[in-house]
């Protein structure tokens, strides 16, 4: 009799208990709706001090944690270079990071050092809108801003 009792017990304390994970708690909403909104694709420019290039990028942050990042060089005279990375990215609440995973310069891929520390980077938020986002390199503090493209924009 005693045993049914403990079992019984037993079996109404499990299943009285949320099961969560101790380790890893679930994410806020307003860490989903941060990340929800840094989906999709982000178009950036600067002018290159002292220099009369400009950069240019085209970012895809893809909703499984991946990215694509084309950048393009362009000299006065027209002429361009471009690269791309690849990797993963996510957010925390105010920053924005990205690890890359690969690079590839005018269509010839280049092996990384995944244990270089220039290829992590963490950038604090500033702003942000569902069509433009301001942020800042944390190692160099330089900002940047985004405007939201669609898809077919192309640099």
């Amino acid at each position: 009799m005693s045993k049914i009792l403990f079992l019984i017990i037993l079996v109404s304390f499990f299943s009285c208990t949320e099961q969560t994970n101790p380790v890893k708690p679930p994410a806020k909403e307003e860490l989903i709706a941060l990340r929800e909104n840094v989906v999709g694709w982000w178009y950036g420019k600067i002018e290159i001090k002292n220099s009369s290039n400009k950069k240019e990028w085209l970012k895809e942050n893809r909703k499984d944690g991946t990215y694509t990042t084309t950048f393009r060089d362009t000299h006065p005279d027209g002429a361009f270079r471009e690269h791309q990375e690849t990797g993963i990215w996510g957010v925390s609440p105010g920053f924005i990071f990205n690890a890359v995973r690969g690079m590839n310069t005018d269509g010839k891929a280049e092996e990384i050092d995944l244990t270089d520390a220039v290829y992590y980077d963490l950038y604090k938020i500033n702003a942000i809108t569902p069509k433009t986002m301001t942020y800042q390199n944390m190692e160099t503090g330089t900002g940047y801003v985004v405007v939201k493209v669609n898809e077919t924009f192309n640099l």
